[in-house]
């Protein structure tokens, strides 16, 4: 089982933030972070991270070099929606910023892939994106390095490249990651779905083994 949410107080909450991802598990998910703010009574104050595939709302700014825009949703307000590191070109980056002055209405979507994203703006422009692996719910998932004395086991949900892969663990979502990978992006998603065990060889390259095969074979 996961471990359970900590509890607390809806007004320590002051931020919201989402990460387009295209795994249904996380299309639901939350996670709270800790901010370094405290509120009128000095307690901490939180961000809550949310998993979407879409999302809507009037664009009122944009750091598209960095990936984030802020969106005006009807219901969670001031939102800083994250779609990946040097996602946009220059000249996609300028569109978007002058969307942000001019308060545009946007349309973002992720399909069901993770590798293609549609941004709409109500002005009739539009971007599509297309990436080689889907987008990693880095807001969404701890993160751990492995190495041939830590590894790490849960069921396989995405292959982001060789040396990185999205799991389902006990704790929660999991990216896990290595200095290099030890095999191709191709055979590493023969086992999406399944429940894995994932570490490094002595060259630090990632490894990736199927746990359901190994007790097939009575071990």
């Amino acid at each position: 089982m996961e471990k359970k949410k900590k509890k607390i107080d809806p007004k320590l909450i002051t931020r919201h933030a989402v990460t387009l991802t295209h795994r249904e598990d996380l299309q639901l998910f939350t996670r709270l972070e800790q901010t370094q703010e405290k509120n009128a009574e000095g307690k901490s104050t939180y961000i809550r991270h949310h998993g979407a595939r879409q999302m809507s709302g009037k664009l009122v700014d944009a750091a598209p070099q960095y990936g984030t825009l802020v969106l005006d949703h009807e219901q969670l307000g001031a939102v800083k929606v994250s779609v990946g590191y040097h996602t946009f070109s220059k000249s996609e980056c300028a569109m978007l910023e002058d969307a942000a002055e001019e308060k545009r209405h946007v349309d973002l979507a992720l399909d069901k892939t993770g590798t293609k994203l549609t941004v709409n703006l109500d002005n009739g422009l539009a971007i599509l994106k297309e990436f080689p692996a889907p987008l990693p719910a880095y807001n969404l998932s701890d993160r751990e390095k492995v190495s041939p004395e830590n590894t790490i086991q849960g069921k396989l949900m995405t292959v982001n490249a060789e040396n990185t892969v999205e799991l389902r663990t006990e704790k929660g979502p999991t990216i896990v990651y290595a200095s290099e990978g030890a095999s191709s992006v191709t055979t590493l998603k023969k086992l999406v779905g399944k429940q894995v065990e994932v570490g490094a060889n002595r060259d630090g390259k990632l490894q990736v083994k199927g746990l359901e095969l190994d007790k097939s074979r009575g071990r």
